[in-house]
C-alpha cells in the first residue's frame, strides 16, 4: 500500500507536522500494527497522542481537522462536497472526465493554485502509472491523447513537498519488474496488490470510455430537491440524513431506465440517484451528500465534533460500505443479469459464484465482517453505533437492518441470524423502529417484490446454464407458483429478452473454459 502511505507522507507534508515514521514488513506485520489496526491489518496508520487512525483518505481528512494550517478540503460546504466527490471519483479512475475537469479549471492543481485533497488521491497517476508502464510495455496516458493531466502530473511530482517523500525511481522499477503478472513479492517496496491491481485494471479499462463533462449554468433556487429512487438503500441514506436534521425538500422519484434529463443534468458522469441540489448546486454519491447535509446544517450532528472521534467514525463508515454492503449486494446479485438489446450487464462475481463456488467464499467473508460489527457494538453497549443516538455509522449500517432481511426473504437464503449476531439484531430492531427511520423507509411489500422480480427469472436460467440447481420446487412450492404466474403474465412476457439468447449468453459466460 505504498502509494497509500504516500498520500499520509504528502498531507503531513504540506502542513508542515514532523512525525516518526515505522517502516512495516508486510510478510512480517509488527505487534503494534497489529494493536492499532486490529480490523484492516494493513498500513497506513496514523498514531496522533495514542490514538490510531487508518484508511488513508480517511487519515488525509483528519490530518485537515486537526491541524489547520494549508487547507487540505475547501472551507465552503459545497466546494468541499465536489472535492470529496472528486477524490472518491479518482480512485475509480475515470481519465477522459479527469482531463475534461482540468481543462475546464484551467489551473495547476485540481486543488487550483495549490494541491488539495484530489491531488493527493490522484497521486497514482502521476508517478507509479509511469514505472508500471515501462516495466509492462503498455503506454496507457500519453500526451496526445491527456495533455492535461500530462502536464499536473509533471507540476505535481515537481512540487517540492510532494518530491521529498516519493520513493526512488529505480527502486520501484525494479520492484515491479520483479513481479511478473501481479504476482505476490516481498522486497523492499511493501505495496498491496490486490488493491493496486484492481485499480490499474479500473485504469486500464477506463482509458477507451471516453466520457463527456459539460459545463451546465445551474438555475439558483433556495430550495432543497432530491432525485430519488425509494427503495433504494442509498438514497434512504441522504433521506435519513435529512429527516434528523428536520430538513423539508422536494422529492423527485426517478423511473429507471428511462431517467429524467434534470437528473442527466445534475449527475452527467454517473447518472443515477441519488442526487441532491441546494440552491441549484448538485452533490451526488450518497456518503458525500450525507457530509455536505452535516456541514451546512449544524442542528443534530450526524458526524462527531471530536476530530479522533470522528475519523474513527469515516473508519467504520468505510469498513461497512466495503467490507459489508458491497460483499452481501455481490453475492445476492449473483442471480441478476439484466439484458438490453444494446448491451449486457452481469455482476462481476457470478462467474465466480457459480463457476468455482465463490458465492460460500463471498457469504464467509461476509459474515467474517459481520461479526467485526457484532464486537463493535458488544463493546459500545448502547442503543446505537453513536451512542444514545444514532450517527452517520447508523445510517450507512441501516443496509443491514432493513434491505438485508428482504434479500434474504426473496431468495429463501440466511444469512443475518439472531443466534449468531444477537446485538447486530438487537440494534437493528431498535433501528427501523426509531420514528426518524420509519418516517423514511419505502414499504416492506414494495421493496420485497422487488427483489422477489429481481432473483427469479434469471436464476432458472441461470441454474440451467450451469447444471447447479438451488431454486427447486419442493423446496419453494410458494415461490415457484408465483415464479410461474410473474413469467407467465403478459406485460412481464413483452418485455422479457428471448429465452434461447440469454441461455446462450450465460453457457458461454459460465464455461469452464
Amino acid at each position: 500500500m505504498a502509494d497509500e502511505v504516500k498520500l499520509v507522507k504528502i498531507a503531513l507534508s504540506l502542513k508542515g507536522i514532523k512525525y516518526e515514521n515505522f517502516e512495516e514488513d508486510m510478510s512480517n506485520k509488527s505487534a503494534d500494527l497489529l494493536k492499532y489496526n486490529s480490523v484492516n491489518k494493513t498500513v497506513p496508520v496514523l498514531v496522533h497522542n495514542g490514538n490510531p487512525i487508518s484508511e488513508s483518505l480517511v487519515i488525509v481528512q483528519y490530518i485537515d481537522d486537526v491541524w489547520k494550517g494549508v487547507p487540505l478540503l475547501p472551507q465552503d460546504p459545497y466546494e468541499k462536497a465536489i472535492a470529496r466527490f472528486w477524490a472518491k471519483f479518482v480512485d475509480d479512475m475515470h481519465l477522459q472526465v479527469l482531463e475534461n475537469e482540468l481543462t475546464v479549471k484551467g489551473k495547476t492543481f485540481f486543488g487550483g493554485d495549490n494541491i488539495n485533497l484530489v491531488d493527493i488521491s490522484a497521486d497514482l497517476l502521476a508517478y507509479w502509472l509511469e514505472i508500471i508502464e515501462e516495466v509492462t510495455e503498455i503506454k496507457l496516458v500519453t500526451e496526445e491523447r491527456f495533455p492535461k493531466i500530462t502536464e499536473w502530473a509533471r507540476n505535481f511530482i515537481n512540487c517540492q513537498v510532494v518530491n521529498e517523500i516519493l520513493p526512488p525511481r529505480d527502486h520501484l522499477l525494479a520492484y515491479f519488474r520483479k513481479r511478473p503478472n501481479g504476482t505476490q513479492d516481498s522486497s523492499d517496496v511493501a505495496i498491496s496488490d490486490p488493491l493496486r491491481l484492481s485499480k490499474f485494471k479500473r485504469l486500464c479499462r477506463s482509458i477507451d470510455v471516453a466520457v463527456s463533462s459539460q459545463s451546465v449554468d445551474w438555475i439558483m433556487a433556495d430550495e432543497v430537491k432530491l432525485f430519488a429512487i425509494a427503495i433504494s438503500p442509498f438514497v434512504c441514506r441522504v433521506k435519513l440524513a435529512l429527516n434528523m436534521k428536520g430538513i423539508k425538500y422536494q422529492n423527485l422519484e426517478e423511473d429507471f431506465p428511462n431517467r429524467s434529463t434534470q437528473l442527466l443534468r445534475y449527475n452527467p458522469l454517473h447518472k443515477k440517484v441519488p442526487v441532491l441540489v441546494h440552491n441549484g448546486n448538485p452533490i451526488s454519491e450518497s456518503l458525500v451528500i450525507v457530509e455536505y447535509i452535516d456541514d451546512v446544517w449544524k442542528q443534530v450532528p450526524i458526524f462527531p465534533q471530536d476530530p479522533y472521534q470522528k475519523a474513527v467514525a469515516r473508519f467504520w463508515v468505510k469498513f461497512i460500505d466495503e467490507k459489508v454492503v458491497v460483499l452481501l449486494i455481490v453475492f445476492f446479485n449473483k442471480y441478476v443479469c439484466m439484458y438490453r438489446c444494446d448491451q449486457s450487464y452481469c455482476i462481476p462475481a457470478l462467474h465466480n459464484v457459480f463457476g468455482n463456488n465463490g458465492g460460500e467464499q463471498v457469504v464467509a467473508e461476509a459474515c467474517e465482517n459481520l461479526q467485526v460489527l457484532e464486537n463493535e457494538v458488544g463493546v459500545k453497549g448502547k442503543r446505537f453505533f453513536g451512542g444514545d443516538n444514532m450517527d452517520i455509522v447508523d445510517i450507512v449500517a441501516g443496509f443491514i437492518a432493513y434491505w438485508l432481511g428482504l434479500m434474504e426473504e426473496a431468495t429463501q437464503i440466511k444469512i443475518f441470524t439472531e443466534d449468531k449476531f444477537p446485538k447486530l439484531t438487537k440494534w437493528s430492531d431498535e433501528f427501523v423502529n426509531c420514528q426518524v427511520v420509519k418516517e423514511i423507509l419505502p414499504p416492506r411489500s414494495l421493496v420485497l417484490a422487488y427483489y422477489k422480480k429481481r432473483f427469479t427469472y434469471w436464476l432458472g436460467l441461470m441454474e440451467e446454464a450451469t447444471q447447479i440447481k438451488i431454486f427447486t420446487e419442493d423446496k419453494f412450492p410458494k415461490l415457484t407458483k408465483w415464479s410461474d404466474e410473474f413469467v407467465n403474465c403478459q406485460v412481464v412476457k413483452e418485455i422479457l429478452p428471448p429465452r434461447s439468447l440469454v441461455l446462450a449468453y450465460y453457457k458461454k459466460r459460465f464455461s469452464k473454459g
